[in-house]
């Protein structure tokens, strides 16, 4: 039965589909599908050759939704489809997922189940919230695409998914990865800190995007990783990699700070039974100087660039173009006073790796604080990189 019949109940328009109504519903509650199926019919028929239309719509709605309903009940797919589809023309709202499910059209399920989502409007006012505050933040998510082959992958997918997901597809591109250039939330959604978190908001981000695309991968630093589902605890069921209560280590401070018990705890995940689960390698560790093809001429090598966070890193573009996240923007860096920030990393991250990077290279930063790209060589000659390489 439909799941909003409880909130929209429309007056029958005679007494006959009422009737029949009633009959159908009955057998329903006793599992007779096959009974109730052919009494809404009946009373879709009665429906359907009423002259006035326009005031049976929402009562045929009602009806045609519970037929599907018994359709799939019965396992008839197609059938409770075609009736589901008559539902959205009435009442655009109601979705036809579950019947999709089950015909293994799950890209086309997940649409529904998000028009149906984004239809609450619990979740619409705790959106326009987020996307007040997502305005202020400035924030610059890239999409990176191989030209020959058409595939992308997207950095620091945030604050609007559907946005993301709409301009990949009007683009008519193919997305095949998503890279995280540090944990923090506004870069790869979740939980927000506090006191934020005592609200009922989670910021649309990565976690939604993988949910859509059931085999992307995610490419994160093991030393993020952690961070990562800790403020997206959904990730450690999707990926059944390196859940929180298996990590050993007691301290959080030790566990961060020591890239040996780090590599143990990507290794050991990496070659556990849990590798069984199809899932599993969705989750991708990228340590320095991991390289990723993408299509066939473009090549990302990624930079372990900590400062920011203990696992911040940067990806660079066939040697010419490089996203800094929040390392490096146009002639500042991110915050060092939060949980991770560490003045001696990133003044090691400026001088010696992106210092040693060439002058040409065009960067582009995770916020568009003073500007939405700069060069490595602007940063050596009147940026951050030159005054931290003066300060030696």
């Amino acid at each position: 039965m439909s799941e909003f019949s409880s909130v929209f109940r429309p007056n029958a328009p005679d007494d006959k589909s009422f009737q029949a109504v009633l009959r159908a519903n009955n057998y329903y509650s006793k599992k007779d599908y096959e009974s109730a199926i052919e009494e809404y019919s009946k009373a879709i028929s009665i429906l359907q050759s009423s002259p006035e239309t326009k005031k049976t719509s929402d009562f045929a709605a009602l009806v045609f939704s519970n037929r599907s309903a018994s359709f799939f009940q019965r396992k008839k797919w197609k059938d409770a489809i075609k009736d589901a589809e008559q539902v959205i023309r009435i009442r655009p709202e109601w979705p036809k997922a579950e019947a999709l499910v089950q015909l293994e059209k799950y890209d086309e399920a997940l649409d529904c189940y998000h028009v149906a989502q984004q239809k609450n409007s619990i979740t619409n006012k705790i959106r326009s919230k987020i996307f007040e505050f997502a305005v202020k933040m400035k924030n610059l998510i890239y999409v990176i695409v191989d030209n020959s082959t058409k595939e992308c992958i997207v950095v620091d997918a945030c604050w609007d998914v559907d946005g993301i997901i709409k301009f990949i597809k009007n683009k008519r591109l193919k997305l095949v990865g998503a890279i995280v250039t540090h944990h923090h939330f506004d870069h790869v959604g979740g939980k927000p800190p506090s006191p934020f978190n005592q609200l009922p908001i989670k910021v649309s981000g990565l976690c939604d995007l993988l949910k859509r695309f059931p085999k992307l991968k995610a490419y994160i630093h093991p030393l993020d990783i952690p961070h990562v589902l800790k403020t997206n605890p959904e990730l450690s069921d999707l990926f059944t990699s390196i859940p929180l209560s298996n990590l050993p280590f007691k301290n959080r401070q030790s566990h961060l700070c020591n890239t040996n018990i780090i590599s143990f705890i990507i290794n050991s995940t990496l070659n556990s039974s849990a590798l069984s689960n199809s899932n599993a390698s969705r989750i991708i560790p990228t340590p320095h100087n991991f390289i990723l093809s993408l299509g066939n001429f473009t090549l990302l090598r990624f930079l372990h660039t900590p400062g920011h966070t203990e696992g911040s890193q940067s990806i660079l573009v066939n040697e010419t173009r490089l996203f800094t996240g929040d390392t490096l923007m146009c002639g500042c860096t991110g915050r060092l006073d939060l949980p991770g920030g560490n003045l001696k990393q990133m003044k090691k991250t400026l001088r010696k790796r992106l210092g040693s990077l060439d002058d040409k290279i065009v960067v582009f930063p995770g916020h568009d604080y003073g500007g939405d790209w700069t060069t490595i060589g602007i940063e050596k000659r009147k940026g951050i990189i030159g005054k931290t390489k003066r300060k030696q």
